[in-house]
């Protein structure tokens, strides 16, 4: 009868190993952190000639404060490690190893407010039947993004002539 228990617990223990390691998922390389956003379908509105259609080469607006994303001058506790905020990156949650095109507008070290312009390869908008797009938020690297850098000056598509960031 113990022989028979202790297969048993061993079959479970295996069992809940394997499915843990099935289910753990891919990681950007170089990054200690991230932070999963979801935009909400139902407020992307698409123009009224393209109904139900998700937006391709979407660059959204993501501003978001929090106390993770603070730098202290001489605090080893940072998880942003660069003052300037450049260590961070966004990846789509379905493909979390590869990166988007950003551009960094703003950071402040203080408050840990970040403002950016993500290039979303295919965001879900209302009335489709596609999931919400989310993206992660990576920060923590000794990786540093470069906020006019070819790759982040290609979150603005050939559509657009000109990009000015009006922050006054």
């Amino acid at each position: 009868m113990n022989n028979v228990l202790l297969r048993l617990i061993f079959t479970c223990i295996l069992t809940l190993f394997l499915v843990g390691a099935t289910s753990a998922q891919s990681w950007m390389n170089g990054y200690n952190y991230r932070k999963k956003i979801t935009i909400d379908k139902n407020k992307v509105a698409v123009a009224v000639l393209s109904p139900n259609k998700d937006l391709v080469d979407f660059p959204v607006l993501i501003e978001l404060e929090d106390d993770d994303l603070k730098h202290v001058n001489g605090y080893c506790g940072n998880k942003i490690q660069n003052i300037g905020g450049k260590d961070i990156s966004f990846a789509l949650s379905t493909d979390p190893t590869v990166p988007l095109s950003f551009q960094l507008e703003a950071y402040n070290p203080q408050s840990g407010k970040i403002t950016c312009w993500v290039k979303i390869p295919s965001l879900s908008a209302w009335g489709t039947a596609s999931l919400p797009t989310s993206v992660y938020l990576y920060y923590g690297s000794t990786v540093l993004h470069e906020p006019y850098s070819p790759k982040s000056l290609n979150t603005w598509s050939a559509d657009y002539t000109r990009v000015w960031h009006m922050n006054q």
